[in-house]
């Protein structure tokens, strides 16, 4: 409480519980503020808005609840991760007043209103995950200026309409190397009196940097991410290589922009359990450094593309349970991997791995539809004697 000049505090992975006192605002000086992976619970205090000097906050994996406090301007935030608590509320418009965001994780909470009530020009955002909440409304054409994204995650909420177009524009991990910003780890560096100090938490050294001598590395930054069908923790360095979008178990309509097909260096896309209608965009055999690649649970018909089969990257691929007819892919290169669970609930579907075979398909069709002309023939007859008569 007597530590006003302390610049980082991290006390995450340990038994905590209880509120967070309200003198906390009074370590007005704190960059760093990790209290993650405890049994904390309550609201965060009013004097919470005094932390303006943050540039790392991580209360995830607590037991918070409440809404954010409308005062909070960190506008040196760059780090900011609330994911698993139970806070609630629309979706806190005052995020707007952190302009240098890398990270915004909200994950796995209660907040509810709209996604255009993130209203903020967040220009260097990198990671965006709003999974596992109750937004409601469209997705905003806006969120297509945030065009460094690496991470998009907006699964398990109530979004409806259609996919933007414009969804295009995000890079999605493709480096622009003058503009990028390494997001991976958080670095620490304060300045005494006397001289200016690096402290390493990694070996516990203290040194005096040189001139343009770039920041000591300080702790890993961790996201969870749903990739190839698995749940998985991405930490450190491999966030600086990893993309992904994921829109997955919404309500969203309508036919699926060929423009999505044209995100090249997406690693992962998931829009799965939605109601998505019409063809599998031909486009989607762009996607040359995709490696999961989920479809199902929506309207879709049509072909799957047999283009398709030069995506060599990819090793979880699924449009189980659509609408989907004819041939699947040929058996070749990474589709000699993928069994019938890939293809399963498409009754019109036919060929390997499936145990329909096409040529016996379209056997059992003809008489149907030879019967269907007999039928349609006879009503024709009978239907004329009748008008004659």
């Amino acid at each position: 409480m007597n530590s006003t000049e302390l610049r980082m505090l991290d006390i995450s992975a340990n038994q905590l519980s209880g509120e967070l006192p309200s003198w906390i605002g009074n370590l007005q000086h704190l960059s760093y503020l990790i209290l993650s992976k405890n049994s904390l619970t309550g609201s965060l205090p009013e004097s919470f808005c005094n932390l303006t000097e943050l540039t790392c906050l991580d209360l995830s994996k607590n037991k918070f609840n409440g809404s954010l406090p409308i005062c909070l301007n960190f506008s040196k935030l760059k780090y900011l991760h609330l994911e698993s608590n139970h806070f609630m509320g629309l979706l806190p418009s005052t995020i707007a007043n952190f302009p240098l965001l890398l990270t915004l994780n909200l994950m796995n909470n209660n907040f509810s209103g709209q996604l255009s009530r993130l209203n903020g020009s967040f220009l260097s955002l990198r990671v965006l995950m709003l999974k596992g909440n109750k937004l409601e409304g469209s997705i905003p054409t806006r969120l297509c200026e945030l065009k460094n994204i690496r991470l998009l995650d907006l699964s398990q909420n109530k979004l409806s309409g259609g996919i933007p177009y414009c969804l295009n524009n995000i890079t999605f991990g493709k480096i622009d190397a003058p503009r990028e910003k390494e997001i991976g780890h958080f670095t620490v560096s304060w300045t005494t009196r006397f001289s200016n100090f690096q402290f390493n938490s990694l070996t516990g050294e203290v040194s005096i940097p040189k001139e343009k001598e770039n920041f000591t590395l300080y702790k890993d930054q961790e996201v969870d991410f749903t990739t190839k069908s698995r749940y998985e923790s991405y930490k450190g360095s491999i966030l600086n290589f990893m993309s992904g979008m994921d829109l997955s178990s919404n309500q969203l309509i309508g036919e699926i922009p060929s423009q999505i097909g044209y995100l090249g260096s997406i690693h992962a896309l998931n829009l799965s359990n939605n109601r998505l209608k019409g063809p599998i965009p031909e486009t989607f055999s762009h996607l040359k450094q995709i490696e999961s690649l989920d479809l199902s649970s929506n309207i879709l018909t049509g072909h799957i593309p047999k283009e398709l089969i030069q995506l060599y990257s990819l090793s979880v691929f699924s449009v189980a349970h659509n609408n989907l007819s004819g041939m699947t892919p040929d058996m070749k290169n990474q589709f000699a991997t993928f069994d019938s669970t890939s293809y399963e609930g498409n009754p019109f579907l036919c060929g390997p791995p499936l145990q329909q075979n096409c040529l016996k398909a379209g056997r059992n069709k003809q008489p149907h539809d030879h019967l269907e002309g007999d039928d349609f023939r006879d009503a024709f007859l009978w239907s004329f004697a009748g008008a004659f008569g």
